[in-house]
């Protein structure tokens, strides 16, 4: 069998039908050389009871395990352990895959016979069309090889090569063994932690240059405000440092800065629509993390890394290094009110 396609089901009642048709309706495209591994999350909104229709409708090519809501790296977990796929694809169960998709990726296979295939996504918008979200990620040719060293730059560069759903990757990359329960509790940077390990094992790396994956934008992140964002996100941040000496750059120190000052900004602009602290909860929140010993390790190279940044990140950071939290609140408050207007 060629694909595991694994599928995290959680309360996605009103996507899920179509994200398992275009993936049913693929797998017959391409002899059904492929299987979905659905991982219904403990879910409550009868997303559950859809699951087991396709699997009915659909034996021999949708499987489905429910288990106990542990959140998304212990539902992958699960559907990976399950796998018998020589590749495993993800697809979240409010995203899909473009049409054609699986031909594609596996013309793809064929030409470079890859441990791991990134491809480009389109971001799926609510009016029923779609845009670029990413393409042209490390050449402008449909396929090329990748070197480990370019996959690694670009992992801490952004997202494209950090998502677990843009890329299709060999079984045999992930350590199955491994016990991953201790990080059940990580909201956060499940894909960039689970991609150190997939990279880790991978020998070889290539690149196709087709949209293959729908992605749709969720308002989860920007309407609710976690104060642990950092505190979890940092967790992956240290096992990216326990692995520097396996991802072997030699200006690690300055790219994993602009990872961390990225989470930074992103732990403090993505709450910017409910600032429920008020001034003095909110100068904690922004002390607690700018004495973070991460932070203080690190901001030597944030001089170095503050232009790589997007803007709004940049101008966080600014205020934040320099311990200007009244500003910065004043900022989020402004940036709230023209958001809502």
């Amino acid at each position: 069998m060629k694909f595991s396609i694994v599928v995290p089901v959680y309360n996605v009642k009103k996507y899920l039908r179509e994200c398992l048709d275009t993936l049913v309706e693929q797998i017959r495209e391409i002899d059904n050389d492929a299987e979905i591994i659905v991982v219904d999350d403990g879910s409550t909104d009868g997303s559950s009871a859809i699951c087991d229709k396709y699997e009915k409708n659909n034996l021999g090519i949708v499987k489905v395990i429910h288990k106990k809501n542990g959140g998304l790296l212990s539902a992958r977990r699960t559907g990976f352990a399950a796998a018998k796929g020589e590749y495993i694809i993800n697809c979240d169960s409010d995203d899909k895959l473009l049409p054609g998709a699986l031909k594609n990726v596996v013309q793809g296979l064929l030409i470079t016979n890859t441990d791991v295939l990134f491809y480009n996504a389109e971001q799926l918008l609510e009016n029923g069309t779609s845009k670029i979200w990413f393409e042209n990620i490390f050449s402008t040719d449909e396929v090329s090889m990748v070197t480990k060293e370019e996959v690694w730059k670009n992992y801490f560069n952004g997202y494209a090569t950090v998502s677990m759903c843009c890329k299709a990757f060999r079984l045999k990359c992930l350590a199955l063994e491994d016990d991953y329960s201790h990080f059940n509790h990580i909201n956060m940077g499940e894909d960039s932690l689970q991609s150190i390990e997939v990279y880790n094992k991978a020998k070889t790396f290539a690149y196709l240059n087709i949209p293959i994956y729908g992605y749709r934008m969720s308002s989860g992140m920007t309407a609710k405000f976690d104060h642990n964002f950092y505190a979890q996100f940092k967790v992956v941040l240290n096992e990216v440092l326990k692995n520097k000496d396996n991802i072997n750059l030699a200006d690690f120190d300055k790219r994993f800065s602009k990872k961390l000052f990225d989470i930074v900004g992103r732990s403090i602009t993505q709450g910017r629509v409910s600032r429920k602290l008020g001034l003095t909860g909110e100068k904690d929140y922004f002390n607690k993390i700018s004495s973070d010993e991460l932070v203080c390790r690190f901001k030597l190279y944030y001089p170095a890394v503050r232009y790589e940044l997007q803007r709004s990140h940049r101008i966080v950071c600014d205020f934040l290094i320099n311990g200007r939290y009244g500003m910065l609140y004043l900022l989020l408050m402004i940036m709230n009110t023209i958001k809502k207007g």
